[in-house]
């Protein structure tokens, strides 16, 4: 299955390889072998280069879990654990596969009990780089 295209901004990249050495560290293999997969074929460009419906991180969209169809809305966050309410760690299945993702896009892969899954980027409802940007070290 061909994946889409992704963008990750510079600083977003240099976040993301700090929590994917902490994951690796902790022994969490599984979330930070997915994750560095991702970073390996991500397109890394300034801010200001990265296209304006692009999902990055502190960004914030609707989206689909293609598999029992739910839309959800969340703000990707560099952090790990489990998807809640509004907040979707980019250490998740869903959080890493959101990264880089273009409105219209969508990607599936096989989970770690090796079903089917898929997401689909909606619509975003706000990105950092295009509301003026954010501190360079934030992590929330």
């Amino acid at each position: 299955m061909t994946r889409p295209d992704i963008w990750v901004t510079v600083e977003d990249h240099r976040v993301l390889t700090r929590l994917l050495d902490e994951a690796l560290q902790e022994g969490r293999l599984g979330a930070a072998t997915w994750l560095a997969n991702e970073l390996s074929r991500a397109r890394v460009v300034p801010a200001q280069a990265v296209p304006p419906d692009c999902m990055t991180l502190h960004a914030s969209g609707r989206f689909v879990d293609l598999r029992g169809r739910a839309v959800r809305e969340g703000t990707l966050v560099p952090t790990r654990g489990r998807s809640s309410r509004g907040v979707v760690p980019v250490l998740s299945e869903i959080g890493t596969a959101l990264l880089g993702l273009r409105a219209g896009q969508s990607i599936h892969w096989r989970d770690a009990h090796g079903r089917q899954r898929g997401v689909g980027l909606l619509e975003l409802t706000h990105q950092p780089e295009r509301a003026g940007g954010r501190q360079p070290d934030s992590r929330t």
